[in-house]
C-alpha cells in the first residue's frame, strides 16, 4: 500500500514561496518601505500572549514562550517581530501550519527572508511600478475582497429548520431511493489477435437469463455470484447500491422506477454487452437523514439569489462584439446548456461558495 504524503520540511521548503505568495503580498507590504513599519504594529499586538501559542504549536517550544514585539528577523532595515511571524503562520493552509508547529519555525523563516529580499530588491528595481505588476496587485486585491463578500453572504445564506422541513415536505420524491444491482455479461467482440474477453453472444444470452431467473425467484445474490464467477465475463457486485430518481443511465431509469422489490428489467443488449438490473428495494430518506443536504440545497439557492440581484443592481454590460468568441470556438466543456437535463440533482456541486452536502452514488453504466 502506498504511503501517504505528508508536508515535509523539504517539500515545505520546495513550495513555500509558491504557497506564500498570495498569502504574503499583505505581510510585506510593510517591508517595501521602512517608515511603514509603525503600520504594522497592530499585527503584533493582535498576536498570541506568550502563554497562549498559535493552535496546534508545542506549548513547550521557544516560539512559544517568545513575547510577541520581540524582533525575530532582520532583513535590511526591515525587523519582523515575533507576533508577525505568529500572524503570518495563520494565513498558511492547515496542513503548513500543522508542518510548522511540529518542525518548527526555520524553513518558513529561510523563506520569509527571501521573500523579502527579493521583494526590495524588486521595489529598487521599480519593478512594483510596471503596469503589469500593478494589475497584477489590483486582480489580487479585488479576488480577496470578493472572497470576504462571497464567505459575508454563504454566512447571511443558512437555512432554517423550518425551511429544511418545508423543502422536504414539498420535494419528498427527490429523496425517494431504489438499491439496485446490475448484471453485466460481456460479449466477445472481433479483434486483430482473437483474444477479447466475453462469451458468444448466444452464450452470453443464456447466461445472462440463468442469473436473472436465479435473482428473481430469492435465491442469494452473493451465491448467485459466485456460482457463476467469470473473470473479465461476469460483472456482478451482490451488493446494491442507491440511486435517485433521474440517476440511473438512459432508459433503465425509467423502467428501473416501474419495478416492485425483487423484480428484474428485461435483458438488455448492446454493442459490448448484455446487461439487467434487480430493484432490490425502495426507500424514503427520512428527514433527517437528507437534512444537510436540503440546507445545502436551500443555501446555494439563497447565494444565487442574493448574487443575481446584486449583479442586476450592478447593471452589468459586455461588448457582444468584443466578447464575441472566435469564429468556429467549441463551447466550453464545463458550461452548462440552458435546459440541458442533469443527470444526477443530487451530484451537482454549488456554482457559488455555499458548501453542498449532497451525494451521488453515480449512474451504473453498461460495462
Amino acid at each position: 500500500m502506498k504511503e501517504v504524503e505528508r508536508p515535509s520540511v523539504r517539500g515545505l521548503k520546495l513550495g513555500l514561496s509558491g504557497v506564500f505568495l498570495s498569502a504574503l503580498l499583505l505581510t510585506t507590504a510593510f517591508a517595501q518601505n521602512p517608515s511603514q513599519s509603525a503600520a504594522a504594529k497592530p499585527a503584533a499586538s493582535q498576536a498570541p500572549a506568550a502563554n497562549q501559542p498559535p493552535a496546534g504549536e508545542p506549548r513547550d517550544s521557544a516560539a512559544a514562550k517568545t513575547l510577541p514585539e520581540k524582533v525575530v528577523m532582520r532583513v535590511g532595515s526591515q525587523q519582523v517581530t515575533a507576533g508577525q511571524i505568529e500572524g503570518l503562520v495563520k494565513t498558511l493552509p492547515a496542513a503548513y501550519q500543522r508542518t510548522t508547529a511540529q518542525q518548527g519555525f526555520k524553513v518558513l523563516g529561510d523563506q520569509y527572508a527571501v521573500l523579502l529580499v527579493l521583494s526590495h530588491e524588486a521595489v529598487a528595481q521599480g519593478l512594483d511600478q510596471t503596469p503589469e505588476f500593478k494589475m497584477r496587485l489590483e486582480l489580487q486585491r479585488l479576488q480577496w475582497l470578493a472572497l470576504d463578500e462571497q464567505k459575508k453572504m454563504a454566512g447571511a445564506a443558512q437555512a432554517t429548520p423550518e425551511e429544511v422541513k418545508q423543502y422536504y415536505d414539498t420535494q419528498q420524491k427527490d429523496f425517494e431511493e431504489i438499491l439496485v444491482r446490475q448484471v453485466n455479461i460481456r460479449k466477445k467482440v472481433a479483434s486483430p489477435r482473437g483474444d477479447s474477453p466475453g462469451l458468444p453472444e448466444e452464450e452470453a444470452k443464456k447466461l445472462a437469463e440463468n442469473i436473472r431467473q436465479a435473482l428473481a425467484s430469492g435465491q442469494d445474490a452473493a451465491k448467485v455470484a459466485e456460482q457463476y464467477k467469470m473473470a473479465n465475463v461476469v460483472l456482478f457486485d451482490p451488493n446494491p447500491r442507491p440511486f435517485r430518481r433521474g440517476s440511473l443511465a438512459g432508459d433503465m431509469d425509467k423502467t428501473a422506477w416501474t419495478l416492485k422489490d425483487g423484480e428484474c428489467s428485461e435483458i438488455q443488449n448492446n454493442q459490448n454487452n448484455l446487461y439487467f438490473i434487480q430493484v432490490v428495494k425502495h426507500d424514503q430518506r427520512s428527514l433527517q437523514d437528507v437534512s444537510k443536504e436540503i440546507e445545502g440545497k436551500i443555501q446555494e439557492e439563497k447565494f444565487n439569489k442574493s448574487l443575481d440581484s446584486l449583479k442586476q443592481q450592478a447593471n452589468i454590460w459586455l461588448d457582444p462584439e468584443f466578447f464575441a468568441p472566435p469564429a468556429g470556438a467549441k463551447p466550453d466543456a464545463d458550461a452548462e446548456a440552458p435546459g440541458a437535463k442533469q443527470s444526477s440533482p443530487q451530484s451537482q456541486g454549488p456554482k457559488a461558495p455555499p458548501p453542498s452536502t449532497a451525494q451521488s452514488g453515480g449512474a451504473p453504466k453498461p460495462q
